[in-house]
């Protein structure tokens, strides 16, 4: 059905269609006994779905990544530096808008250098571990959002 509504120009069918196919191939894939050859397709789809709904919802993606991935590891970031204490007051929350949170559109840059936090602490023992892994999440968030733009154009 996908290739027919592809063949067709028919553009609102082919994502629905593309849609189901990919849900009932997570949905195949999990009824099937585990073995370790199935499992970067079963985390790929998994992956898709959470983050774009397999390609379908750029909206979704961009939030994600931004909102909840991006944050939540600028946060852990933020507190593997040696100087940074979590402070949720008054206080601690001026600190943060008005010093900290102009760093997260560069953290959220997966290609970033670390040397720009120099200005902010000094980088502790997890530092470098949660840099590398919000870089590999930010990734797949930014890979998902041009997936999802993608859609209009796939053949």
């Amino acid at each position: 059905m996908y290739s027919v509504s592809s063949k067709q120009n028919n553009l609102k069918e082919k994502i629905e269609y593309y849609k189901a196919s990919q849900e009932n191939l997570l949905a195949f894939s999990k009824e099937e006994p585990f073995s370790f050859n199935k499992l970067s397709s079963l985390g790929s789809l998994r992956t898709s779905k959470f983050y774009s709904d397999f390609g379908q919802n750029w909206l979704k993606a961009i939030l994600i990544t931004v909102c909840i991935i991006g944050f939540l590891f600028y946060g852990l970031f933020l507190l593997s530096l040696k100087n940074i204490e979590l402070d949720i007051s008054v206080k601690g929350l001026k600190f943060f808008f008005n010093n900290l949170i102009h760093y997260y559109p560069q953290f959220l840059n997966p290609t970033h250098k670390l040397s720009f936090f120099n200005e902010i602490g000094e980088l502790g023992k997890l530092s470098s571990s949660i840099d590398l892994i919000s870089r590999v999440f930010i990734g797949i968030g930014i890979f998902e959002t041009i997936r999802s733009f993608r859609k209009y154009v796939r053949k």
